[in-house]
């Protein structure tokens, strides 16, 4: 069997999260931008989730990395981005243990193309 590498789950994630930003920053609607993984990369059971992520134009990219999770968190539910049972959510499943392997990349990048799927 063919192992799943971080490199395609992490294309498919940005995929899914311009998608569902329709490819704007989600702070101004500049029509650029890059995925930030609001709970770090570094943090395994969100790492491909897109609900860990947001899309952002470069200046709100380097603004989200200085205000850190908690500080985006509350801003998007402040501004109503994003909702209160996400941001509760979102710390769950941030804060649960998973095994980072090849079965989970696989399970990640099946997820993904589901939502790739459903969106076309």
């Amino acid at each position: 069997m063919k192992k799943t590498s971080d490199e395609i789950c992490l294309s498919l994630f940005r995929i899914v999260v311009s998608d569902q930003a329709g490819g704007r920053c989600e702070v101004c609607g500049a029509q650029e931008g890059d995925p930030h993984h609001i709970y770090s990369r570094d943090n395994k059971s969100v790492r491909y989730d897109p609900t860990n992520g947001i899309w952002l134009c470069n200046t709100h990219h380097r603004w989200a990395e200085t205000l850190g999770a908690k500080g985006l968190i509350l801003f998007l539910v402040n501004t109503r981005k994003r909702t209160d049972e996400w941001a509760a959510e979102l710390t769950r499943r941030k804060n649960k243990i998973v095994k980072f392997n090849d079965a989970f990349r696989a399970e990640w990048k099946a997820r993904l193309l589901d939502h790739i799927r459903e969106a076309a």
